[in-house]
């Protein structure tokens, strides 16, 4: 009997809770037979993930959840079967975790200016060896009582426009597309629902996108319903996930989302034929 398929999932590696073999032992209590760690803006999961699935008997597939710029969108794209050992996939990866540490010290500075006597030590030890990110700030910023809650922080001080934010840096679409083919991997915009839509899909296509992750916890009947057509229409692979981070309230667990084999088969199907041997599918 086939078990249940999660193409969305977090790690301590990003902004998840737990590490990649706790998570692998949660999608194993949870029933999940295949599933695809997409930690932001990097693959250092994989390896520790992978160990601990072929212990589990899971089938992982390597991937991320990129950040990506287009005419004034920031989109994250979700990259599956990339190979984790590409030279030239890891150095855009790494380029994009030194912007993300520069990120962060000129938001802790700007806390400083604010009268908030935030540390950047304090929140890297909270990234651990993960991309370091906003929720790591916020974390900071509750548990030293300087705000209540994790809204508060977004809202007074790290959300978009807020007075601490400052701009993530994200790559070009083009470029961002063509990285994920030359590593071997397939690209699908992560949650279409939360997107301006109009005309994107006409400039993505061509470029080497893949598939639409129709099926999201954000997204309501109507929607799923809307993108299924669209995904029909530009012939996108329709693919889904819990987007699972392990902390956040009101998440559904790892696997809650119905998605069939057909969908992993499709996804396989658009990997690019050089790049087909790897066990980081």
């Amino acid at each position: 009997m086939t078990g249940r398929i999660d193409l969305h999932l977090h790690t301590l590696c990003s902004d998840g809770r737990l590490s990649p073999s706790e998570l692998v032992r949660e999608l194993a209590s949870n029933g999940v037979t295949v599933a695809a760690i997409t930690d932001h803006d990097t693959v250092d999961g994989w390896s520790e993930g992978h160990r601990a699935a072929e212990e589990m008997g899971i089938r992982l597939i390597c991937g991320t959840e990129l950040s990506v710029a287009h005419e004034g969108q920031d989109l994250h794209v979700l990259a599956y079967f990339v190979d984790p050992e590409d030279a030239e996939f890891r150095d855009v990866l790494e380029g994009m975790k030194r912007d993300r540490i520069r990120r962060m010290e000129e938001m802790v500075g700007r806390l400083v200016q604010l009268g908030i006597p935030a540390r950047m030590e304090p929140v890297m030890e909270r990234a651990g060896r993960g991309s370091v990110g906003r929720v790591h700030l916020a974390q900071e910023l509750v548990e030293r009582g300087w705000v209540r809650t994790y809204g508060d922080a977004f809202q007074h001080y790290l959300g978009d426009g807020a007075p601490a934010c400052r701009p993530k840096t994200t790559l070009p679409l083009a470029s961002s597309l063509a990285a994920i083919r030359a590593a071997g991997g397939v690209a699908v915009l992560a949650h279409p629902g939360i997107y301006d839509l109009d005309g994107l899909l006409e400039v993505m296509v061509p470029l080497g996108l893949e598939g639409l992750e129709v099926y999201h916890p954000s997204h309501s009947t109507e929607q799923v319903k809307a993108f299924e057509e669209l995904a029909d229409q530009w012939g996108l692979v329709k693919t889904g996930g819990s987007d699972y981070h392990g902390a956040r309230e009101q998440e559904l667990p790892p696997g809650s989302i119905d998605l069939g084999q057909e969908i992993v088969d499709e996804l396989e199907a658009r990997r690019p034929s050089a790049r087909t041997r790897g066990d980081f599918a």
